[in-house]
């Protein structure tokens, strides 16, 4: 039973209102992370786990932590490599708790405190996984900071859910929404944009990345940089951001 005396609503429904004013799908994952970390304070990290696509997002964590969680899960325990498997047994060490604590210090001497969480600094996580969402989040600290609270503990339970849909709907959106642009539609509005520059800029308003993108022209990624360079000083521009926010106004292809 989730104790609502202890949750801020005012400030779960400002960070829910954020999250629907995100472009792509990097910037939705960038702002849920960064809103998380402000909700409930952490001193680690703060990761989001894409279920259908094994993706795996974060704030604090460098990119040997995505590398060894992959590891870990897909390798050294073939038994849950399935995404339907592994949620299934998460749930079942949950039991009735779609949100829980764990000190790591609770399993010392087990192979994924040593192999994992040690090496990453996590002495405290906070998760939360529930049946048939897209979004399993969880929040770490390290030992020198307080352990997790069951106020926190209500707040990702209430967010969760919210997040999850909020995800599966944008993903929709940027895959058959006003997000989807064509190169031509790009260069009928921007004709001083080369070809190439119009069709990075498309797969660029479709969340793609910039490796993403080299890989899908079978350029290499200096040469996708190049040309982001060029879209961004013709659009009058300076990030990613603006080029896609500009690109895809509403009021204008």
């Amino acid at each position: 039973m989730i104790n609502y005396n202890l949750i801020e609503l005012r400030a779960v429904h400002e960070y829910l209102l954020e999250l629907e004013q995100a472009r792509t799908r990097l910037d939705f994952l960038e702002v849920a992370a960064a809103g998380l970390g402000r909700l409930i304070p952490v001193d680690r990290a703060v990761t989001i786990f894409d279920t259908s696509g094994r993706m795996i997002f974060n704030l604090g964590f460098g990119d040997r932590h995505q590398r060894d969680y992959n590891e870990y899960y897909l390798f050294r325990l073939p038994l849950i490599s399935d995404t339907t498997r592994f949620f299934t047994l998460s749930l079942e060490q949950m039991g009735d708790n779609s949100c829980r604590i764990v000190d790591w210090d609770d399993y010392a001497g087990s192979e994924f405190v040593e192999d994992f969480a040690r090496p990453q600094r996590s002495a405290h996580t906070l998760g939360c996984v529930l049946p048939g969402l897209q979004l399993e989040t969880s929040l770490h600290r390290s030992s020198s900071s307080s352990k997790f609270t069951e106020a926190h503990c209500a707040i990702l339970a209430v967010i969760s859910p919210h997040l999850s849909n909020l995800y599966s709907s944008f993903k929709k959106l940027c895959d058959v929404g006003r997000l989807t642009l064509t190169d031509e539609e790009i260069r009928f509005r921007y004709p001083r944009l080369t070809p190439r520059e119009a069709q990075v800029g498309a797969l660029l308003c479709r969340g793609l990345s910039t490796s993403e993108i080299a890989t899908r022209l079978f350029v290499a990624i200096r040469t996708v940089e190049v040309h982001l360079a060029h879209l961004y000083q013709t659009l009058g521009v300076h990030s990613k951001r603006q080029a896609i926010a500009l690109l895809t106004n509403s009021g204008g292809l």
